[in-house]
């Protein structure tokens, strides 16, 4: 079954609000690190696999091209019309 990383409306501000009120308590991206292991280590539940680890990394996979396309790309594009094109 595909899973898609967008889940109902309802279970997001829950699930959103735990995560931010997470990682606005967390000091430097060691902590931030650490937040993200954890959540992946309880996420197993001690279930020891190459499915399930290979699942993780295609998942951390997925949040960092995620991460760049909605966060760092936008923020690139406005650098860019501030300061303008380096090519």
């Amino acid at each position: 079954m595909i899973q898609i990383p967008y889940i109902e409306k309802g279970r997001r501000e829950p699930l959103g609000g735990q995560c931010r009120s997470i990682g606005s308590s967390l000091e430097n991206h060691g902590q931030l690190n650490f937040a993200i292991t954890q959540i992946l280590v309880g996420w197993l539940g001690g279930y020891k696999s190459y499915e399930a680890f290979n699942a993780v990394m295609g998942t951390l996979d997925c949040v960092a091209r995620e991460f760049y396309r909605r966060v760092v790309a936008p923020y690139e594009e406005e650098k860019k019309k501030a300061s303008g094109d380096v090519y």
